[in-house]
């Protein structure tokens, strides 16, 4: 009977030597689930050292945008730039300047969204206005600029901060919108 179970193991053993050694490799290695990485939009042209510059109807430059690099995509007729800075209404002595990691142009330059460690300033006889942000977007056609992200305002009277702001940088009037605390100087 010993005998008997020690020739049944052996020949087991062989018959699952032989699977093993017939079987292709696939089969004991663990497959990867194999989802393809989502592929990035690709740029219809690419740009280094871009200045763009948008005029007004009557001539007037409305702006000017300088950026490092710059994509153009045809999809959505929009530009993406790195590392930009605009200068709106340059001809003005009240001209706004804005610098931010990115911006994006759409709307066929109607609107341009400026995003990561925005910062904005506007040069005045006693001071500057000076506004930190996440994110905004400027409206060259109407010089507004809009966000909902947290806003620190800085001016020659005070300083304030709040969740979000609509601004007429033409008028300089700046309507903060939620959260708002301000500080005036000499009070």
């Amino acid at each position: 009977m010993k005998n008997l179970i020690m020739l049944f193991l052996v020949v087991a053993g062989a018959a699952v030597f032989v699977v093993f050694w017939d079987s292709p490799p696939e089969i004991f290695i663990r497959s990867k689930s194999e989802t393809p990485a989502e592929e990035l939009p690709k740029a219809s042209s690419y740009m280094n050292n871009t200045v763009t510059r948008k005029f007004e109807n009557d001539g007037t430059l409305a702006y000017i945008l300088r950026s490092s690099q710059g994509r153009y995509f045809k999809t959505g007729d929009r530009f993406e730039m790195d590392r930009p800075a605009l200068i709106s209404r340059p001809a003005s002595t009240e001209s706004w300047h804005f610098q931010s990691l990115r911006v994006e142009s759409v709307k066929a330059g109607g609107e341009i969204v400026m995003s990561g460690n925005v910062y904005a300033w506007q040069p005045l006889e006693n001071g500057k206005n000076e506004f930190h942000t996440s994110e905004i977007s400027y409206f060259p056609d109407t010089n507004e600029a809009k966000t909902s992200s947290l806003v620190n305002f800085t001016s020659p009277t005070g300083k304030t901060t709040a969740r979000g702001m609509k601004a007429d940088l033409e008028n300089q009037v700046y309507l903060m919108l939620e959260d708002v605390k301000g500080y005036q100087y000499g009070q």
